[in-house]
């Protein structure tokens, strides 16, 4: 999908990414960067969840290596970091120097990844249609969780955007990775530190975070449209 970052993906292993990415020699590709940062970070447990826990360790040919690798090169390219030869973009190598300045744990570098996901990774396109939607969805649609989300997948298909999910579907609703990764980047209003729906309400937005971090830039305010 379109607004498509992979939520479990941290500030550090992106940093570290982003920083192998820089120093690999000319040519070389993605493959190339994550194997060394899998065999440098992830084997040895020094890879990072969000919230700045060790990861447990991997084994070198772990049967989640080839799913990481495009998760995370999918989730670089979708936010404008890297180019389709694998190599940083201006985006990225800005990103990296915030990093390098500020930490990869600091405030500045996690609003550094909000901004590229909002803008090239289209997500401030979604909070708007979220956010819109809000005034069609009905009390009990509102009322809980499931039905919240489940009304918004129906609107979605639609409007064409997505296509039913199938009923062995992963996962019970298409939008649910995306509120995950947009409380984690402080976008949300929380309810609690990992709960965001608000019943009655639905997501609340954090409308003055998500301002300052586009800037005082022009920002065209994008329509969500089908594929």
């Amino acid at each position: 999908m379109f607004w498509g970052y992979w939520s479990d993906f941290s500030p550090f292993d992106l940093y570290q990414l982003l920083r192998l990415t820089d120093s690999k020699r000319k040519l070389a590709s993605f493959d190339y960067v994550f194997r060394n940062f899998w065999n440098a970070f992830a084997v040895k447990g020094r890879a990072q969840t969000w919230e700045g826990h060790r990861r447990k360790k991997k084994k070198k040919n772990a049967p989640s290596y080839a799913p990481e690798r495009l998760n995370a090169r999918l989730a670089m390219r979708h936010a404008g970091m890297i180019s389709s030869e694998d190599d940083l973009t201006g985006l990225g190598h800005e990103l990296l120097r915030v990093g390098k300045i500020y930490g990869p744990d600091s405030a500045a570098f996690l609003d550094g990844i909000a901004r590229l996901v909002l803008l090239e990774g289209r997500h401030l396109e979604l909070i708007f249609w979220v956010e819109e939607q809000h005034r069609f969805l009905s009390e009990p649609d509102k009322h809980a969780s499931d039905a919240y989300f489940k009304a918004l997948d129906r609107a979605l298909i639609q409007a064409g955007v997505i296509a039913p999910l199938p009923t062995a579907a992963a996962k019970a609703h298409f939008l649910r990775d995306e509120p995950k990764l947009w409380n984690k980047l402080g976008l949300l209003h929380p309810v609690a530190k990992n709960r965001y729906f608000h019943q009655g309400l639905g997501l609340a937005f954090d409308w003055r975070k998500i301002i300052s971090i586009l800037g005082e830039g022009t920002v065209e305010y994008p329509k969500l449209t089908s594929r």
